[in-house]
C-alpha cells in the first residue's frame, strides 16, 4: 500500500512536541515511559528531506530555546539512548530509563 504525504502538522511530530513539553530530560523520559515507548528508530536522512521539504526547515528539530536543545543534546547522549543497530543513517536506539 502507498501513502502519499502532502504536507506534516508540526503539532503531530511526537518527539520535538514532547520535548519542547517538557522542563528537563527527566520529564521527557518519564513522558516517553508513560507513552511505554522503550526504543527510537531514526533515519536521519529522511527526517532532514521531511524538514527541508515540508517544514521549510533545515533542521528537523530547530528549537528556539536554549532548555529544548539541551534536552535534545541530553536524550542523544549515552545516558539517556543505547544504539543497538546502525546502517545507512538509520539508527535503532533503545531508551535507558532511569530505575522507578
Amino acid at each position: 500500500m502507498h501513502v502519499a504525504i502532502d504536507g506534516i502538522d508540526e503539532h503531530h511530530l511526537i518527539l520535538p512536541n514532547l520535548i519542547r513539553t517538557s522542563d528537563t530530560i527527566t520529564d521527557l523520559l518519564q513522558q516517553l515511559r508513560q507513552l511505554h515507548i522503550s526504543h527510537l528508530l531514526v533515519n536521519t536522512a529522511e527526517m532532514n528531506r521531511l524538514a527541508r521539504k515540508y517544514l521549510g526547515r533545515e533542521n528537523y528539530f530547530a528549537f528556539t530555546t536554549a532548555k529544548d536543545q539541551r534536552i535534545l543534546e541530553q536524550l542523544f547522549s549515552p545516558q539517556s539512548l543505547r544504539i543497538l543497530q546502525s546502517q545507512h543513517g538509520v539508527i535503532l536506539y533503545e531508551i535507558l530509563y532511569p530505575p522507578m
